[in-house]
């Protein structure tokens, strides 16, 4: 196939794919393993099949064309066009831009891993103040009940009886309420 050959429909992007599949060997050509076949796929996207890896990328006006092109894993692909992004960021903020180097041991890492995601960030729960001893609140959520807390039944022997209030008569009462005003 001609490397300037320029493909413009799906049909002939496909015979390009094919083309570097066998020229590579189903080989990434970022990282060298094993990939699974080309497969358009609008849902989750197979971090081990093959994808296509412009080496001039399109967004510094790469061609698309044969001689411009290889087969790379999808993970592969995405890191090192991650890799970019990081390296614009860098650069905003003046630190030293990191390599393609560290990209694919970053890669590794995750291949390691297995993919897997990093959980996002939560923050801790809030714990609640432990309740001081001997207190009510204390008591309530250990169980421990000090001798302060506990309610105890009083002995009807110790109950010390007041003698009973006696009646007024009836002149007292009404003397009672010619000293409070009423008639």
């Amino acid at each position: 196939m001609d490397s300037n050959f320029k493909w413009t429909t799906r049909a002939e992007k496909l015979l390009v794919i094919e083309y570097w599949w066998k020229e590579q060997a189903g080989l990434c050509c970022i990282c060298g393993q094993d990939m699974e076949p080309y497969k358009r796929q609008n849902g989750n996207h197979n971090p081990l099949s093959a994808t296509i890896e412009h080496l001039i990328p399109k967004r510094d006006n790469g061609p698309n064309t044969v001689g411009n092109v290889r087969l790379a894993h999808a993970k592969c692909n995405h890191v090192l066009g991650g890799l970019w992004s990081i390296n614009q960021d860098r650069t905003k903020h003046g630190l030293p831009l990191l390599n393609e180097k560290w990209a694919l041991e970053s890669l590794a890492r995750k291949r390691k891993n297995g993919w897997k995601r990093r959980p996002a960030y939560r923050a801790p729960e809030p714990k609640e103040p432990k309740p001081i001893r001997g207190t009510l609140a204390h008591a309530v959520m250990t169980g421990e009940v000090s001798e302060d807390l506990m309610y105890r039944r009083p002995n009807p022997m110790d109950i010390k009886l007041k003698p009973a209030a006696r009646k007024m008569t009836a002149i007292e009462t009404a003397r009672w309420l010619a000293q409070q005003g009423i008639r």
